[in-house]
């Protein structure tokens, strides 16, 4: 027995030590895929925005559409996409009938862990047209190499998790056909009038719309109590909501997320003037809100920048967040309004709440449960610059990478730092 016992510790012990040996193969203390400056970012998510705008299938007839995606813009879908899940960088290389993927996913870790890494490089081939799916001819995960055999079973069971069969099932039965060439992808896919029902059941179950409907119904009280005029002043709509949030979620820490996550989306998407039936088609009968426009500072800028920043820090965060909230900026000067340093700050304000609202909802709740004013949570911009035309921009600052811009939105980042809600 004894004996038995003793082979029984060096057997775990093995155990441990090559699961160790694997963890220390695989996670890396540094990303392979480098981050791209703020430039290169808001490059990157202007093209995946309008690759999206443009290949939009909602609203058209039925049948086999055609899909063409650059490299850059498929490199960038999949990077935005995937940061919805964690902090990801990727790098794709196309050649006729292979691609080469590289990403970098940051995982969850103490801040005193450096080995928080896990690079992946995989090669995929395009399949036959009757296999469809492209086929995956090797892995490797950090130093390891994985067999092509295992890594595509691995990152089946990966994708599952992420996605679900569900939607795997979905994604191949609407493909067509899939190539690959120098210059970037072609596909053709089956859209059929159920899909959009269908994507929206997979996005949104059943729990996540009822959240969504009853803020969707909130907005309806709130806006009836406005009275007459046009607009009405965001925060007292944003501390009312936040109230019935904490008490549905009633102290329990993972369901004040969910909460905040449907009440924030539902309030950016009514600010913007959008309604979810645009995303979900029994939305269409859902109570419908009066429509005001919201104020923060006295402006419309100012809340719908904070609302939307908070939503892709949400839904995002890190520097996809920073890149989309320059993109406004950036597209405001090229014709637009200008660029506004004061309207970035309203974006970083935006993304430390959204932030909050998801790692420290229930500190967000008792934040909300007191007074609450506007300079809780938003910085003073007066004397920011605004209204900058392309060409002042990179004259006075040197544009996103001159030291004179790095300077500024440092001493804008601190400011937001220093506000009672983010300190």
């Amino acid at each position: 027995m004894k004996r038995l016992f003793h082979r029984f510790l060096l057997a775990a012990l093995v155990m441990v030590l090559l699961t160790l040996a694997g963890a220390a193969l695989m996670l890396q203390g540094a990303p392979h895929v480098p981050l791209r400056d703020a430039s290169a970012l808001t490059a990157q998510v202007a093209q995946a925005h309008a690759a999206f705008q443009r290949n939009d299938p909602r609203g058209q007839a039925p049948g086999v559409r055609p899909l063409r995606l650059s490299e850059s813009e498929l490199e960038g879908l999949l990077e935005l996409g995937l940061t919805r899940w964690r902090p990801t960088r990727a790098d794709l290389q196309l050649s006729p009938g292979q691609a080469d993927l590289q990403l970098s996913i940051e995982l969850p870790a103490p801040d005193a862990w450096r080995w928080r890494w896990l690079n992946l490089d995989t090669r995929w081939h395009q399949a036959p047209a009757a296999a469809l799916w492209p086929t995956l001819e090797s892995v490797r995960i950090g130093h390891l190499p994985l067999p092509a055999s295992l890594s595509g079973w691995l990152l089946h069971q990966a994708a599952r998790q992420a996605l679900g069969e569900k939607d795997l099932m979905l994604a191949r039965s609407l493909l067509r056909e899939l190539i690959f060439d120098t210059h970037g992808m072609d596909l053709r896919y089956d859209w059929q009038p159920d899909v959009a029902r269908q994507l929206a059941s997979r996005l949104w179950p059943d729990a996540e719309r009822e959240r969504l409907r009853f803020y969707q119904t909130e907005l309806v009280a709130l806006s009836e109590q406005a009275g007459e005029g046009p607009s009405a002043p965001l925060t007292p709509w944003l501390q009312a909501l936040l109230q019935r949030a904490a008490s549905r979620s009633q102290g329990r820490v993972e369901v004040a997320a969910a909460e905040h996550r449907a009440l924030i989306l539902t309030l950016g998407l009514y600010a913007s003037g959008q309604t979810w039936g645009r995303f979900i088609p029994e939305a269409r009968d859902w109570p419908q809100p009066a429509r005001r426009v919201l104020l923060l500072g006295g402006r419309e800028d100012f809340a719908l920048h904070l609302l939307i920043s908070a939503v892709i820090a949400i839904e995002g965060g890190g520097p996809v967040a920073d890149a989309i909230g320059l993109y406004k900026e950036m597209a405001d000067s090229r014709g637009g309004s200008g660029f506004s340093f004061n309207d970035l700050a309203m974006d970083l304000a935006g993304k430390r709440l959204g932030l909050l609202s998801q790692q420290a909802p229930l500190r967000l709740q008792g934040l909300a449960a007191g007074p609450m004013q506007e300079s809780d949570f938003t910085p003073t911009v007066a004397d920011l610059p605004e209204f900058l035309s392309a060409e002042q921009f990179q004259r006075d600052y040197g544009g996103t990478d001159g030291a004179p811009y790095k300077a500024l939105m440092g001493r804008i980042d601190a400011r937001v730092a220093a506000l009672p809600w983010f300190r």
